[in-house]
């Protein structure tokens, strides 16, 4: 990829991105149908490590399960399928003729879900066509979102529940902080994300040795502060949790990487304290209320019940990508169905089972082998090593520490999905698929033009030099030992 097509692929991604932000739905589909094929299009023009090769198969797994549930089955087979008796009851009641119909209960929702991943996949083909300095900003990106979520969700919280800053879905959680989703969690998932990409920005700053040293140590310190405020305003308890973990394995991401680590770790200490006052002084009487609570009384608790009840009855076929909050409104009490509107299980693992069904859990089961694969190629090396692919090598030490990152915040993700639902959230779909791109080595970045013949002619010229070397050495008389 020339350098000019890199840069208008970079450039096309952060204008993505920052649709989904800021309006999400239809316009964040369109524009990434571009970057999709662009994308995949600059994929095919090089040769991909086995990381890579990997990665295309299973993401392209991902895309091809809900195809897969759209295409129709004979009768025969589909009335076999569990949890379609109700289907096959109400035929013979209206005296409807068997009929071919797709796997999923709802196809026009799994075609919905099918479109609200294009911006995911297309930001996660684009990062990995990218070179590494273009990923460095695309992680600066994210670091920038999350810093900007927090000044908005302080604003929101002033203007209250109507407040024009917020979403409209935001409205109905109450006056807390939403940033540019519609819920605390994924608020606060955003800037658990984003802490140890903003520490492994300090330690690269602490490498530099110019003006620019102390503007990046100062600004990321700020950045982690304001992150753990939002955390601690968001006054989700999963979130301040995970922000805590996020400090803890920067602490091992410094400690792993050695050299500058002493003065990092001494600098991410001031900004945990500080960030822990802000906590305490702006967050704590929204967590205290929020811990007063009976854990037991947490609808999740109940929607999970009614899940576990679904999961059985549709097991092992699944519901059809996309279709859960139908099958889940069958199954669920009159009690619940007045209290709550259930469109996601608050348990992303879970629901996955429930829509995607065996092949859901295969493909679920072959990205969490990936991704511990690329853990280990990540971590393996201590210090400012480079890290060895099957057949690739990261470019430099700054690349690498990246990775490292990306891998505690893909795990606090992956953790939180547990009792959340954030990765459903286009905005962080988008995180995640950078963060994921970000585990396998970065293409070489091309030189300049005439940069190349000039690098060509240095060989050359050590080369001659070696090479005169070595002949003086061989033409020189070997010295003699004296008795």
């Amino acid at each position: 990829m020339s350098g000019e097509a890199g840069r208008v692929l970079l450039i096309y991604t952060i204008v993505v991105v920052s649709i989904v932000f800021l309006l999400s739905g239809m316009p964040a589909r369109i524009a990434s149908i571009p970057l999709f094929v662009f994308a995949l299009w600059h994929l095919a023009q090089r040769r991909m490590i086995t990381g890579e090769i990997v990665a295309m198969w299973i993401s392209g797994a991902v895309i091809a399960l809900p195809l897969l549930q759209l295409v129709p089955l004979p009768p025969e087979v589909w009335t076999r399928l569990p949890g379609r008796d109700f289907i096959v009851v109400g035929d013979m009641i209206l005296g409807e003729k068997p009929a071919w119909r797709p796997l999923s209960l709802d196809p026009a929702q799994t075609m919905r879900a099918l479109l609200f991943m294009l911006p995911a996949f297309a930001v996660y083909y684009a990062t990995l066509a990218l070179d590494a300095r273009s990923r460095r900003l695309l992680a600066l990106v994210i670091v920038i979102l999350a810093t900007v979520s927090v000044p908005l969700g302080l604003a929101q919280v002033a203007g209250g529940v109507d407040s024009p800053l917020r979403p409209l879905l935001g409205r109905s959680h109450g006056n807390v902080p939403v940033g540019f989703f519609a819920n605390r969690n994924h608020f606060a998932a955003l800037l658990y994300a984003a802490i140890p990409l903003t520490v492994a920005g300090v330690v690269l700053s602490l490498d530099r040795h110019d003006g620019r040293r102390l503007a990046g140590v100062v600004g990321g310190l700020v950045i982690i502060a304001t992150l753990l405020l939002g955390a601690g305003m968001s006054a989700s308890r999963s979130g301040v949790v995970l922000s805590m973990l996020a400090l803890a394995g920067s602490a091992v991401l410094i400690w792993r990487r050695g050299g500058t680590s002493r003065y990092a770790g001494r600098l991410i200490t001031v900004a945990v304290i500080i960030g822990a006052f802000l906590v305490l002084e702006f967050g704590l009487a929204r967590l205290l209320a929020r811990a007063a609570q009976d854990p037991l009384a947490d609808a999740r608790f109940e929607f999970l019940q009614v899940g576990k009840q679904l999961a059985a009855a549709v097991s092992p076929a699944g519901t059809g990508i996309g279709a859960f909050a139908g099958a889940y409104a069958m199954y669920e009490s009159l009690d619940l169905t007045s209290r709550y509107f259930v469109d996601y299980l608050h348990n992303d693992w879970m629901q996955i089972w429930i829509e995607g069904g065996a092949l859901a859990a295969l493909v679920g089961a072959a990205f969490l082998a990936w991704f511990g694969w690329r853990c280990f190629l990540v971590w393996r090396h201590g210090g400012g090593a480079a890290a060895p692919d099957a057949q690739g090598r990261y470019a430099d030490d700054s690349q690498l520490l990246l990775a490292r990152a990306a891998t505690i915040s893909i795990a606090l993700l992956m953790g939180h999905a547990v009792v959340e639902y954030h990765l459903r959230a286009s905005g962080m779909e988008c995180v995640f698929a950078i963060l994921l791109a970000m585990l396998t080595p970065a293409p070489r970045r091309p030189l300049r033009p005439g940069a190349q013949e000039r690098q060509r002619q240095q060989g050359l010229s050590v080369g001659v030099r070696h090479s005169h070397r070595s002949s003086a050495r061989i033409a020189a008389p070997s010295p003699r030992r004296t008795p």
